[in-house]
């Protein structure tokens, strides 16, 4: 049985969406199941590149009931929403930097 994977985020930032779906593939007992890009031009490069169901919004992501974790791959302001949003939902997050940028910066 394989750990169910969506990376939510697949777009331009120098193909950091592709590399961890990339990643994910590479990683023993975890299954790449969706991308989730809310830019549809960017929606349709991930299903043809990754060959896997896309999603449009996270909400869709959280009712899914067979993913399992969430890889957040997004701007960093929206790291902190996105994963109470998908944690309050039952899911799994991982996030590829801090939650939360410090406000001193």
């Amino acid at each position: 049985m394989s750990i169910k994977v969506v990376v939510v985020g697949y777009g331009s930032a120098f193909g950091m969406g592709h590399h961890h779906a990339e990643q994910v593939r590479a990683t023993e007992g975890l299954e790449l199941v969706g991308v989730c890009e809310p830019d549809a031009e960017r929606r349709q490069a991930a299903a043809a590149t990754e060959q896997v169901p896309t999603y449009a919004r996270v909400d869709e992501v959280c009712e899914d009931e067979s993913v399992d974790i969430v890889c957040l791959i997004v701007p960093h302001d929206l790291h902190a929403p996105l994963a109470i949003q998908a944690m309050e939902a039952g899911k799994h997050v991982l996030t590829e930097k801090p939650v939360q940028v410090c406000k001193c910066l």
